[in-house]
């Protein structure tokens, strides 16, 4: 049983580390609540649907559930990235004392604290929605899903430096 909860937390650290790594490439004028996102939580409900084959209840349990999560875990992001990483990635923190650095540093630890509370949130709330081996599908299907849409990216940009390098130079 300490084996399967051990994976489970795992398989959810590795889901959160896939999901900001697509933040970064997501990113537009309109940050993660613009069309692009929209689309590809589109989607992903219809991939995760197909693949975990759920009932119209648990469907729509899910979807409420899924959505609610990223909006949770998203609002948490965006708070590291404006209030630790900018400051530390701009090389301000050079000018800050070191209480406002320990203080940084504590905020950032409790963001990070409360990502996992969001984790582990959801987790339970899975597991009261779906049965256990749809759960364990659950995180296979994420990641694989998270695999095309990084691929497809990758490729999205090896396309976009092709293009940009065989366009003729205005003199």
């Amino acid at each position: 049983m300490k084996t399967i909860k051990l994976f489970l937390v795992a398989a959810l650290i590795f889901a959160g580390i896939n999901m900001q790594a697509q933040h970064r490439g997501m990113q537009g004028k309109k940050g993660m609540q613009g069309p692009k996102f929209e689309q590809i939580m589109e989607k992903k409900m219809i991939f995760f649907k197909e693949n975990l084959m759920l009932t119209p209840q648990e469907s729509k349990s899910f979807e409420t559930a899924y959505k609610k999560y990223m909006q949770e875990k998203m609002k948490i992001h965006k708070s590291l990235q404006t209030e630790f990483r900018s400051k530390i990635e701009k090389g301000n923190y050079l000018n800050l004392s070191d209480s406002e650095l320990n203080r940084l540093l504590d905020r950032k630890m409790a963001l990070e604290s409360q990502k996992v509370k969001i984790e582990l949130n959801f987790q339970k709330e899975l597991r009261r929605i779906l049965p256990p081996k749809k759960l364990i599908k659950f995180y296979k299907s994420e990641r694989s899903f998270n695999r095309k849409l990084m691929a497809r990216m990758k490729k999205g940009r090896k396309m976009q430096k092709r293009t940009k390098q065989q366009l003729p130079k205005n003199k």
